[in-house]
């Protein structure tokens, strides 16, 4: 039987908490090696102490940042920033200096990409202008793949940076679009207002199919790897099938934006994912399954 050793960061957090699951599922031999809420990230020294007393690490999983959505960080640009930047660099340099022989495994975002492209490919990652609100978020994980690019370059380090569809599923307890529109729907209110046209089109992944991608490319080399869906799906179309879900009579209003922002596609080619055997013969769950399966895990909270 399979018997490895992880660290996650992040743990907590919705993505982290699913891969938990996952690899005890996986490998119920395996263990995994959790950071407790008394260790702050941002301090060097207490992120040192802890790699300096951690035995062998096969893997390292690095979730942990400071996330909000899109009025939240335009009102906190300067602390999200500072604390990511903290973060990242005091975990990838405690890995560096302890945990050379670990597997780094870095997550990054679609808001990395630069706005104009209804697919983005890995090569344009550090390319174009990225969209306003986000950018200071999408420069610290690009700092973060730079450092690991580094210490590859330099010291031969093992790392790669997967950047993530826009993954949904139940238990998330997160202000992004799907929990939001579902929470506001068991309301049952005799409106919903969204802001956008509803043209606006995501990676949408399912968080089973999200994991199962970390998990099966979790040794690829690649310096930035793309593992989302390889699809876009309107927010209009989520909507339209939630309400159908839901059994919801109230209306849902669109509100489009006088600036139109630059971005109402963030897709991303997966051609290179796929070539290391991402999703193979195994299919992706079916959006519909998908979201009753999302709406069923609301129900439960």
């Amino acid at each position: 039987m399979t018997k490895k050793n992880y660290l996650i960061t992040g743990s907590r957090g919705f993505i982290g908490r699913n891969l938990i699951k996952y690899i005890k599922k996986k490998e119920p031999n395996s263990k995994i090696i959790e950071i407790s809420k008394k260790i702050n990230l941002e301090d060097f020294k207490q992120t040192i102490n802890f790699f300096k007393k951690l035995n062998k690490i096969d893997y390292i999983f690095h979730l942990a940042d400071v996330s909000g959505n899109k009025n939240w960080t335009i009102k906190n640009n300067f602390n999200q920033t500072q604390a990511n930047l903290k973060i990242h660099l005091n975990v990838i340099s405690a890995w560096k200096t302890y945990k050379p022989n670990s597997k780094f495994v870095f997550f990054s975002s679609l808001w990395a990409y630069p706005v104009g492209k209804k697919f983005q490919s890995e090569k344009n990652y550090w390319k174009g202008d990225l969209i306003e609100y986000s950018k200071f978020y999408a420069y610290t994980k690009k700092i973060a793949s730079t450092l690991l690019i580094a210490a590859k370059q330099n010291f031969n380090l093992k790392s790669t940076t997967f950047v993530l569809g826009t993954v949904f599923g139940p238990d998330d307890k997160s202000d992004h679009f799907i929990p939001t529109i579902i929470r506001k729907i068991k309301k049952k209110p005799r409106k919903i207002i969204i802001n956008g046209s509803g043209k606006e089109s995501r990676d949408f992944i399912f968080v089973n199919d999200q994991i199962k991608a970390i998990f099966k490319l979790k040794n690829t080399n690649e310096d930035i790897l793309n593992i989302g869906s390889g699809d876009l799906i309107s927010i209009k179309r989520i909507v339209t099938k939630l309400k159908k879900i839901m059994n919801f009579n109230g209306k849902i209003l669109f509100k489009k934006k006088i600036n139109i922002e630059k971005d109402v596609y963030r897709g991303m080619k997966i051609s290179k994912a796929k070539k290391l055997g991402w999703y193979g013969d195994t299919k992706l769950t079916d959006l519909d399954e998908a979201l009753k399966i999302t709406v069923k895990g609301f129900d439960k909270t």
